[in-house]
């Protein structure tokens, strides 16, 4: 029932918000509930249901008659609203590119995780005197520097890459007839898909202390610094498998405008995403500080695990905020 509601949303969403409009909207609505019910209790499955009531009353060009529309007044609202018609191939065609898009999403979240994990393994070689400690700094701020600067690139490059679709994310589009149902099917089709990756991102983040507490039960402190390595692979592989499971999720939520962005709440979202880059910024100047400071590589990573577990707090508190707001 929730498919036909949003879709009915959507095919509303170009006509003037009259109360001749709302009114003709809940008739339809209505109509389309009692026709679903009936094609329910006759043995039809729900995606046949919803296939026959779409097709049925998803008309917008008969519901412009009845309410007296004309096509011009149609397309001056759309000039007002600046809102843009997405066609199903343009529908298509931007769900492409923002999938290939993911990937280097992901790679940058997964380089600038594991950016210290060079440093690392090289100053454990020159705690066991395998390696100057002067010529094991130099290298592995060089790997580190290279990592984040390469990430920074990727992720920079991802966002120009999409520069041409910046109306979606504002909102500011509205979809051709038939172009919701299409996304909808494309994202219950992927639904597993998406929940596999997430799976397997949190059983790796989850098991990423695993090597840490067995290697440092052997109170070798070379393995120790090892397991320091590892643990950083595996959250960074598993950080990078959800970044990618959820930006791919939200090309969907975007074109059906659903979730975090529907229009009450994409402004709220805004300003928690300002507030959260700020939040990892801090973390990184601070985890950098420290270490420079310390050197003791080896030991500070554990800001990152305090920082993720904060940051749930962090999210949770500005929840609130904007909530009351």
């Amino acid at each position: 029932m929730d498919i036909i509601k949003n879709y009915l949303d959507n095919m509303f969403a170009s006509l003037p918000d009259t109360q001749e409009v709302k009114r003709a909207k809940e008739e339809i609505c209505q109509m389309m509930e009692d026709k679903y019910l009936e094609l329910k209790g006759n043995g039809k499955s729900e995606n046949e249901a919803i296939g026959i009531v779409i097709a049925e009353f998803g008309n917008l060009d008969e519901i412009k008659e009845e309410l007296g529309q004309e096509k011009e007044t149609i397309i001056l609202e759309h000039k007002e609203k600046e809102l843009r018609k997405v066609s199903l191939s343009q529908a298509k065609e931007y769900i492409e590119s923002t999938k290939r898009v993911c990937g280097l999403y992901a790679t940058s979240v997964l380089l600038w995780i594991l950016s210290p994990a060079f440093l690392i393994f090289l100053s454990g070689l020159s705690e066991i005197h395998l390696l100057r400690e002067n010529i094991a700094g130099f290298v592995g701020l060089l790997v580190l520097f290279t990592c984040i600067a390469g990430a920074t690139a990727l992720f920079i490059y991802s966002n120009s890459c999409l520069k041409d679709s910046e109306y979606l994310k504002e909102g500011n589009f509205v979809l051709a007839e038939g172009v919701w149902l299409y996304v909808e099917s494309e994202r219950k089709g992927k639904r597993t898909f998406f929940s596999t990756m997430r799976i397997a991102g949190v059983v790796l983040c989850i098991c990423s202390i695993i090597p840490l507490l067995g290697l440092s039960m052997l109170g070798n402190d070379f393995l120790a610094i090892i397991s320091v390595c590892f643990l950083l692979l595996f959250v960074s592989i598993g950080a990078a498998l959800l970044t990618c499971a959820g930006e791919m999720e939200k090309i969907y939520l975007m074109l059906m405008k659903e979730g975090d962005f529907k229009e009450t709440i994409r402004v709220k979202k805004k300003n928690k995403e300002r507030l959260s880059s700020v939040y990892w910024c801090i973390v990184t100047a601070v985890y950098l500080a420290w270490s420079f400071w310390s050197h003791s590589w080896g030991f500070t990573w554990i800001i990152w695990p305090v920082a993720g577990v904060l940051y749930g707090a962090f999210q949770a508190i500005l929840a609130v905020i904007f909530q009351e707001k």
